[in-house]
């Protein structure tokens, strides 16, 4: 009888053309999704044939033009349940495949959108959701339960400047920055971080409020980083004056030092500890002493005519 009497084409056509926010909010949005497509695996093929796919991109169509004011009060379940409604439609005509890359690809669009809400708390969603894609994609062991290829996933972010949002110190807060060390070990792992997002991204250490949470990620993936990552950092940070070192650069240069397998960089790495520790005029005794063990955790292990020459210089 409903259908009958016109009521999925009123349902289509309001979802076709109202104006989220304006015609109506989210929330009637969501239950308009839920009652036509609901009872989708019964509807007849014809009906899915003429309505199906009509639906399905109006529906998402409807979702991404709603207005940031819209979204401010809805919860992550609405968003997620709207999402569902366009998989459960989309399996009268998409393969399970096909099925699965739409509904990640609206999950990601809806990440970006909301990555550049004025709201706080739709960005923190945002990123929060964008970190569960990419470890379903990335972090899982079987190839078989991912969607997108981490190449695919890399390449979205660059073209929706992510990496932009969530480390330029003019766009982004810092519970995004505290969010974002997925996002900063996959590009690692996957040796795709370009010059580009590092720069960016050290240059947080500008911003006092974001200092400390930049050297928290360097040291968390320490172990992944790659040598001209670390030169990078090595370089960056003994660029700094003596006067304007801190506890958290003497830590991640010990992390740095402590993963890699080079050599020539460990030596370095001690030598600058040694420069600081003889030439201690601009630390407190806890940095001096930080210092201290850092440089002895790495030279313990040395032959003594590698240690020679540092003997000499404390006779001279």
């Amino acid at each position: 009888m409903f259908g009958n009497a016109g009521g999925f084409e009123i349902i289509i056509d309001i979802l076709e053309n109202a104006k989220v926010d304006g015609d109506i909010s989210i929330s009637v949005l969501g239950c308009l999704a839920q009652i036509i497509t609901f009872p989708s695996v019964v509807l007849h093929k014809n009906f899915i044939a003429q309505y199906g796919q009509r639906i399905s991109t109006a529906i998402r169509k409807r979702l991404l033009q709603a207005t940031d004011k819209s979204l401010r009060d809805v919860r992550k379940e609405q968003i997620d349940a709207i999402i569902k409604s366009v998989e459960n439609v989309s399996r009268r005509f998409l393969s399970k495949e096909e099925r699965e890359i739409q509904a990640e690809v609206l999950r990601l669009e809806m990440c970006n959108k909301n990555l550049n809400s004025e709201f706080l708390e739709r960005r923190i969603n945002a990123i929060k959701d964008l970190n569960s894609v990419l470890w379903k994609n990335s972090v899982q062991t079987s190839p078989a339960r991912t969607t997108m290829s981490t190449q695919a996933l890399i390449d979205w972010m660059t073209q929706q400047q992510v990496f932009t949002t969530i480390w330029d110190a003019k766009k982004t807060h810092i519970q995004l920055v505290q969010r974002s060390n997925d996002i900063f070990k996959l590009l690692i792992k996957e040796e795709k971080m370009s010059i580009e997002s590092l720069d960016l991204f050290w240059n947080l250490t500008n911003t006092p409020a974001y200092k400390s949470e930049v050297f928290k990620i360097i040291n968390e993936v320490a172990f992944h980083l790659k040598t001209n990552h670390i030169e990078y950092f090595y370089n960056k940070i003994t660029a700094t004056p003596n006067e304007k070192l801190s506890m958290e650069e003497f830590n991640a240069l010990g992390e740095l030092g402590k993963y890699c397998r080079n050599p020539e960089f460990m030596q370095k790495v001690s030598n600058f500890f040694w420069k600081i520790i003889t030439e201690a005029a601009y630390h407190t005794d806890e940095l001096i002493e930080n210092c201290i063990k850092k440089f002895t955790d790495m030279v313990q292990f040395w032959t003594i005519d590698s240690k020679w020459p540092l003997l000499e210089s404390l006779i001279d």
